[in-house]
């Protein structure tokens, strides 16, 4: 009985494990993806994108190191929170506060004076989403070093499972076959 809990344990953590990496892996080459063509010029409409607070602009309402998931495309209204991308090719997420010929005025919480307008081609999307405190372990989880500790827990736990299944195919039976 403890051998079957320990396997579907196993076999649930590993499933979990392989679709966050894959959530993971997909939102961030979409992220990459659109940042290249923003950056080439182009106008990205409907998609999502994910981005992580990287300083205290946006505090109290987002910290440094929340996760952001970014929905592209439809109109961003005063108030809103949207990351777009910088002329130097950096995202950054601040609040809309105008409206001005050549796009949106947007400011950090934290900051006192707005940005320069940002234009509707820079921007990746509004903020749908926050997962706080989750973007050091998304970063993580995806860097090299991330994927390859995944890739060891995983071999441990396919080692692990195979040495039990061999102890239990080696072990003696206890059974007589010659009692009446």
């Amino acid at each position: 009985m403890k051998n079957i809990v320990i396997t579907t344990f196993t076999k649930i953590f590993i499933a979990i494990l392989v679709a966050v990496l894959l959530i993971a892996l997909c939102l961030n080459l979409s992220t990459l993806w659109r940042v290249h063509k923003i950056g080439l010029g182009e106008t990205m409409e409907g998609g999502y994108a994910v981005a992580v607070i990287g300083s205290g602009s946006m505090e109290p309402a987002l910290r440094k190191g929340d996760l952001l998931l970014l929905r592209a495309g439809g109109g961003l209204g005063l108030g809103d929170i949207m990351t777009y991308v910088s002329r130097g090719g950096s995202l950054i997420t601040h609040r809309v506060v105008g409206h001005a010929e050549a796009g949106f005025i947007t400011q950090g919480d934290a900051n006192n004076i707005p940005d320069e307008a940002v234009a509707q081609q820079r921007v990746l999307g509004r903020v749908v989403g926050v997962l706080p405190g989750a973007g050091g372990w998304m970063d993580g989880l995806i860097s090299p070093l991330g994927l390859a500790a995944t890739g060891t827990m995983y071999l441990l736990f396919r080692l692990v499972r195979k040495a039990r299944e061999n102890r239990k195919d080696e072990a003696p039976s206890h059974r007589y076959l010659d009692a009446p």
